[in-house]
């Protein structure tokens, strides 16, 4: 069973009602009514991660993810077994951190290391129907993968051809899974927003079985490489994030290395544009039953509550953009949690 910590309710596995202190003394209480049970949730596994969707009726999982499958096919992604994990705490919002991956933009000032494997102005952008976003970066001739010296201490994944061993596939699925996909390694970023300025990341690095079974194998050098590139970025987007939230920020236009990032904001908008409706209607009905209230001079009796009404009512008059941002840090759910294939330091994670 599970148990609530609070009141000691309890609930069977499948999330029926199974009781709760004195509750047998409660006039019309019927344990068996299915309003008491948990909340039932969409979950979806795939290639290892579990996606979790708490909306009535989300869209099927194939289409969210239309066409990825057809891209990764030749990365065996299912086999892959994750040797390292790194959990990073940075000081921005968690869109900033996504932007930040999805260009190479700022790379030339900020990453030395990565522009001496690859260069920022290599690869191509996709544009695919699923809710993925991503692209490709090109190793320059000589590089094995994105490790400090260019060198792979790995096994390259079975079945890649010429073009795909010397090509690293950068992913976002929708809202927080960053996969970026090398032709010896995968490594994945689980972004969990924490506060509208704090983000919490979870950084695995996944490698084919085969490279377990080579003597000495060290992910180290993988490892390395990204720790570094990530704390540079993180830098980045903690200094960015405290120059959104002042009143004198205005946005400017995306260079042409930022198509991805567009993309992003526009697909972003349109996933969170449902959640702002029901918000809507949430706020609307509340405010309802204040003006009821107030029509009945019970408004001096319910304290807290009037503020609590009062700021639902100023949010009613906020603009779109400002609703998006605050709902998308508390309703977007995404991947739940990655799939332990047998090996690495952790194998689920709550999803706040």
């Amino acid at each position: 069973t599970l148990q609530c910590p609070y009141h000691a309710w309890t609930y069977a596995l499948d999330g029926r009602f199974r009781g709760g202190p004195r509750l047998r003394e409660t006039p019309g209480f019927d344990r068996t009514d299915p309003a008491h049970g948990l909340m039932a949730l969409h979950v979806a596994e795939w290639c290892g991660w579990m996606f979790v969707a708490a909306t009535p009726e989300p869209p099927p999982f194939a289409t969210w993810i239309d066409g990825l499958d057809e891209v990764l096919a030749g990365y065996g992604l299912e086999r892959l077994r994750p040797a390292v994990t790194h959990d990073y705490e940075v000081a921005a919002n968690w869109k900033l951190l996504v932007e930040n991956y999805h260009e190479c933009y700022h790379c030339d000032e900020i990453h030395p290391e990565l522009c001496q494997v690859s260069s920022p102005r290599s690869g191509t952008d996709m544009a695919p129907s699923g809710a993925w976003r991503g692209g490709t970066m090109e190793l320059v001739d000589g590089a094995e993968t994105m490790s400090l010296d260019g060198r792979s201490r790995g096994v390259v994944m079975p079945g890649l051809d010429p073009e795909l061993r010397a090509t690293v596939w950068y992913f976002s699925v929708f809202p927080n899974l960053l996969l970026s996909v090398h032709p010896d390694y995968v490594m994945t970023h689980l972004v969990w927003p924490v506060a509208p300025d704090r983000t919490a990341v979870t950084c695995s690095w996944l490698f084919p079985p085969e490279a377990f079974e080579r003597p000495g194998f060290d992910p180290s050098y993988a490892v390395d490489f990204w720790d570094l590139t990530n704390r540079q970025d993180w830098e980045l987007c903690a200094n960015a994030s405290l120059g959104v939230v002042s009143e004198a920020w205005q946005p400017g236009p995306y260079s042409e290395l930022e198509s991805q990032l567009a993309a992003f904001d526009r697909q972003r908008r349109v996933v969170v544009a449902a959640l702002v409706g029901q918000a809507l209607v949430q706020h609307e009905a509340a405010l309802g039953l204040y003006r009821a209230a107030e029509v009945h001079g019970l408004v001096g009796k319910v304290g807290a509550v009037e503020g609590e009404l009062d700021l639902l009512e100023q949010v009613l008059q906020l603009d779109v953009d400002r609703l998006v941002d605050h709902q998308a840090e508390g309703a977007l759910v995404g991947v739940l949690a990655q799939v332990d294939h047998g090996a690495g330091e952790r194998a689920v994670r709550p999803h706040r």
